[in-house]
């Protein structure tokens, strides 16, 4: 009901009795913030950068496997795969025990985009943990700011345990983007 100087959170003025005209404000500004998340969908996922394994394999065969797509895309250069095993020696990537988020030690992709592999055994990741869902960032360099609905998912994805059973169930592209546009509607 009154002006915000910060822009730091999305605001929308209203009147103080909130009538039907600020209602329609509020949704319509909604229903673009989620016609964006959507959007993101299609820019940061490709079908081919979905990887369903149901061999047991290693984590650097799956990371390999990963970065080879993403290059023969064109999306990243020859580098990226060193970038990606160096980042992996200096800490750890998986943020539980269900899913990893490797990336690269440097953002230089040609165009921002996200692998992602999903494994019916559990992967061995680091030391004795293990994964079952990976997310192999690779991101141009000035879309940082881009990502923050994809890093959304990614927090909700650590912190609901039904997301990450209903992604693991995911065996096809599709499906597996049905079940993130149910998640963040």
């Amino acid at each position: 009901t009154v002006v915000l100087k910060s822009n730091l959170l999305p605001s929308i003025m209203v009147d103080f009795a909130l009538n039907n005209k600020d209602v329609e404000s509020i949704n319509r500004y909604l229903s673009k913030l989620l016609r964006k998340r959507l959007q993101m969908f299609d820019q940061f996922f490709d079908k081919d950068l979905f990887f369903r394994f149901n061999e047991q394999l290693d984590k650097e065969t799956v990371i390999k496997m990963m970065c080879n797509k993403l290059q023969e895309k064109n999306f990243v250069n020859e580098d990226f795969l060193q970038s990606v095993l160096k980042r992996e020696t200096i800490g750890k990537t998986n943020m539980n025990d269900v899913f990893a988020l490797p990336h690269p030690l440097n953002v230089f992709a040609k165009q921002t985009k996200v692998a992602v592999a999903i494994l019916d055994e559990p992967l061995k990741w680091n030391g004795d943990e293990t994964v079952r869902i990976v997310f192999l960032l690779a991101i141009k360099n000035g879309d940082s700011l881009n990502m923050e609905h994809l890093y959304d998912v990614f927090i909700e994805l650590v912190n609901n345990t039904k997301f990450q059973r209903e992604v693991m169930c995911s065996k096809t592209y599709d499906q597996f983007i049905k079940t993130l546009i149910q998640h963040i509607q």
